[in-house]
């Protein structure tokens, strides 16, 4: 029974994976009627509803597994997750510490590098650049190329204006990992800042038709796009944003100054 258990925990995780999430729920609801203690399966419920975007109910989720086993650190780093996600930086922060303190604490060299690599950048999201060093430092003696160490690497570097080592690290990432977006994105502004903006137009176009939702993406393919005098496409990165009630001030002065380039001085205005 325990081995059929973790295989049924198993499949649900790769339910989620292909994001069939409701599937993947009745498969944890099902360990979980046969267990209720089952701390894992309770964890793997909190990220159907992750996927689904959910939040609210994946938090009370992670609440119950948490109460269940408080030093459980999959869910420490899966709260770490969810609150990047809903923008509470603070709380991403003191969640990820948690489970660096626990993974240290069991030996646990995996999780702790998931946990620093957690840390690293909600350090950084607060600009705290500072703080990120000591963190990186800490990922490099775990595993120095590690495309997370990398990464976070790039980043400080890219902090500092050091646009040589922020390319050569966010290059290794892609090497290894060619579809970290995350990275592509943060060479494409590296690119524009160090003057190759015919790269950095590639590098963007590339995360934007990888992911068309990305608003950030899009806003630096059309500020790229209007310094390479290409009106048209800027404006045609920026129409998804343009259809939205709340464009933002940026996207709004890219349009008009793509509408001003093409001579369309009522549709700047």
């Amino acid at each position: 029974e325990p081995d059929k258990l973790a295989a049924m925990r198993v499949r649900g995780d790769a339910l989620i994976g292909i994001r069939e999430t409701e599937a993947a729920r009745d498969v944890f609801t099902e360990v979980l009627n046969a267990d209720p203690q089952d701390v894992a399966a309770f964890l793997g419920v909190a990220k159907t509803y992750v996927a689904e975007r959910n939040y609210f109910q994946a938090r009370e989720v992670l609440r119950n597994s948490l109460e269940l086993d408080e030093e459980y650190i999959p869910a420490w780093l899966t709260s770490g997750d969810l609150a990047t996600r809903t923008g509470d930086m603070d709380l991403a922060l003191s969640d990820y510490s948690r489970a660096t303190e626990l993974a240290q604490k069991v030996g646990d060299k995996v999780l702790e590098m998931e946990a620093l690599a957690g840390q690293a950048n909600a350090v950084l999201s607060q600009q705290n650049v500072d703080a990120a060093r000591v963190l990186l430092e800490r990922m490099r003696r775990l595993a120095a190329q590690d495309p997370r160490t990398l990464l976070v690497s790039a980043r400080i570097a890219t902090a500092d204006k050091d646009w040589g080592k922020a390319q050569e690290d966010l290059q290794e990432v892609l090497r290894r990992v060619p579809d970290q977006r995350q990275a592509q994105m943060l060479l494409g502004y590296v690119h524009k800042e160090s003057g190759n903006l015919g790269q950095a137009e590639m590098d963007l176009s590339a995360v934007v038709n990888a992911v068309p939702g990305n608003s950030n993406a899009r806003r630096l393919l059309a500020e790229i796009r209007l310094q390479l005098d290409k009106a048209e496409e800027a404006r045609q990165a920026l129409e998804p944003l343009m259809a939205d009630a709340t464009p933002g001030v940026e996207a709004l002065s890219m349009a008009a100054a793509a509408s001003l380039s093409l001579g369309e001085f009522e549709d700047a205005t």
